[in-house]
């Protein structure tokens, strides 16, 4: 081979690897894009991990703090009734003795109990003094009057009045009798249909 010849396949081979180049750059850039996006993807996955971690950190956070106030919550519920319970059975204790002391006769020791009962009997006997002036049309035009004016504790009132008298008539209906005998009827409940 010649000199000339060897220049020629050199340019030949030099002209081939410039023809290659072209070809070798859209492949360069396909892998260097391939390797681009795993390294995006690698990277989103390790993001998303991470996110996913700090989300299940904030939820378990959370529910840990509801859960310590809903303690929280009802101890404080439950030392507050506790506290009312115990108000309650003292100032009940307390009407217990001033009840008491009334019945054995020592209204010093009832306490505001005898300005109640004073209050009570005063109301009673302007009632007194109504029927007598007024009669029992009188009563009835302060009922009717009253049910006008406070309709809701009208309602409430003839409710309660209602299931007083029936347990007094229930009460007086079944009495006992010795010996097997038929239960003697009351005279309140005469009449009555059962």
């Amino acid at each position: 081979m010649t000199i000339q010849d060897e220049s020629d396949a050199r340019v030949g081979i030099e002209a081939s690897e410039d023809s290659a180049m072209p070809a070798r750059v859209p492949q360069t850039a396909r892998t260097e894009a391939s390797e681009v996006v795993s390294t995006a993807t690698d990277g989103a996955r390790e993001v998303t991990s991470e996110v996913a971690e700090q989300a299940k950190a904030v939820v378990i956070d959370a529910r840990d703090q509801v859960q310590e106030l809903m303690t929280r919550a009802r101890e404080e519920v439950r030392g507050q009734a506790q506290q009312r319970n115990d108000q309650a059975a003292t100032q009940l204790r307390s009407l217990s003795q001033q009840l008491t002391a009334l019945a054995d006769g020592r209204p010093e020791s009832a306490g505001h109990l005898v300005g109640v009962l004073e209050s009570a009997e005063g109301q009673v006997e302007r009632l007194a003094t109504r029927l007598e002036q007024r009669g029992p049309q009188g009563l009835m035009d302060d009922v009717t009057h009253f049910a006008r004016r406070r309709p809701a504790m009208f309602l409430s009132g003839a409710v309660a009045a209602g299931f007083v008298v029936g347990r007094v008539l229930r009460a007086g209906v079944a009495t006992p009798q010795p010996d097997g005998e038929r239960p003697q009827e009351s005279t309140l409940t005469r009449g009555i249909p059962s």
